[in-house]
């Protein structure tokens, strides 16, 4: 009677196990592809991100070359101004809508950083660029303290800061949901 009873009990267990291991594989392709599906909108987010962020460096890279020119690089050695478009207000909010979207706490915070210190840079640059215009001198001295401050301290900060989202973004899409 043990015997019995213990082969019907295996015999449902391992049948009942068929059925729960039928009904796991049947839902599991549409689990895995929705996973991939939130992975790709995941890199579709971080790359717009990271399109965004590049264009503003770019920009500021620009800016702060420009400022370094002396009146004898334009007018003599015929340098050359480098002019790219002003980062758009829009872009800023499109970032933040990703990220809060879709981002984890720490490219959030790694972003804020970086922000920050794009926008002192900016707002350095905005200084000198009307203190020049302010002096009738379109050229001055690259040597001032505020463009010594922008070209030895925030612009290296400013790509330190974007090296370092550009990783956790890396990290983060090579294994997603463990960085939060």
């Amino acid at each position: 009677m043990d015997v019995a009873l213990a082969s019907v009990i295996a015999s449902g267990t391992i049948g009942l196990s068929g059925v729960f291991a039928s009904i796991w594989a049947a839902t599991r392709p549409g689990k895995v592809t929705r996973e991939a599906r939130l992975q790709q909108r995941l890199a579709d987010a971080y790359l717009e991100v990271l399109r965004i962020v590049e264009r503003e460096a770019q920009w500021l890279e620009a800016e702060i070359y420009n400022l370094s020119l002396t009146y004898e690089d334009v007018h003599y050695v015929e340098a050359k101004l480098i002019q790219l478009p002003i980062p758009e207000p829009t872009d800023r909010v499109t970032a933040a809508a990703l990220l809060d979207a879709f981002s984890s706490t720490t490219i959030r915070d790694r972003y804020r950083e970086w922000r920050e210190t794009v926008d002192a840079a900016s707002r350095e640059i905005h200084f000198i660029s009307r203190e020049r215009r302010n002096n009738l001198q379109a050229h001055a001295d690259p040597k001032s303290l505020e463009l010594n401050e922008l070209s030895n301290q925030l612009a290296p900060r400013e790509y330190q800061l974007r090296q370092s989202l550009v990783n956790a973004i890396a990290l983060e899409l090579k294994s997603p949901g463990r960085h939060e």
